[in-house]
């Protein structure tokens, strides 16, 4: 279903990033804490709750937004442009930061890749039509998964070569962004490349 429904489609290739970027984000913010920014464990610890605390509330409030308007496309795109402006700040993250504003950049973090979640999920069944809801939020989340299982690993992987903590936020940002853009891509336009 994802490979004929551009409109899936895109949702899914975008579900891939925003779900890895959440995941990743929850797993590795206390380590980032400790040796990036140079805090405790009680610290790092607050880090991730105030993490999970914007998911909470980017759930519902997002939620209710998307109930309330029609452009859930459009509302998931600004959430994935959200989750890359985190994922840059977070590359930052460093010992001079005061640490008000880590927890602003970890509350944001959260807030946007929590909250496309259900509208994600909402969305998907939507476009998949009556009687293939099941089938759609299915589909929407298999690509997650694969968010799920990858994003995590290549953050570790980039970590372990070297490149360091920063590198692997930016890394999920830009994967945010993209996803981000291909929500705003109209269904009939595809890139030069791909259409020869």
């Amino acid at each position: 279903l994802l490979l004929r429904h551009p409109l899936l489609r895109a949702l899914g290739f975008a579900a891939i990033f925003f779900a890895g970027l959440e995941v990743a984000f929850a797993t590795y913010v206390v380590v980032t804490m400790i040796e990036r920014v140079g805090v405790g464990y009680v610290e790092a610890g607050l880090a991730l709750s105030v993490f999970q605390a914007g998911g909470l509330v980017g759930r519902l409030a997002f939620g209710v937004i998307a109930d309330r308007f029609a452009a859930r496309r459009g509302l998931i795109a600004t959430l994935g442009f959200g989750m890359a402006i985190a994922g840059f700040a977070a590359a930052g993250f460093g010992p001079g930061w005061p640490f008000a504003l880590v927890l602003a950049v970890c509350f944001a973090a959260g807030l946007t890749s929590g909250g496309w979640t259900g509208v994600g999920i909402g969305e998907a069944a939507r476009l998949a039509g009556e009687g293939a809801a099941a089938v759609g939020s299915g589909a929407m989340l298999m690509a997650m998964f694969t968010g799920v299982i990858v994003c995590p690993s290549l953050f570790a992987a980039i970590v372990a070569s070297g490149a360091g903590y920063g590198a692997a936020y930016a890394a999920l940002a830009v994967g945010a962004a993209l996803g981000a853009v291909a929500l705003l891509i109209p269904p009939g336009v595809r890139p030069a490349a791909e259409a020869s």
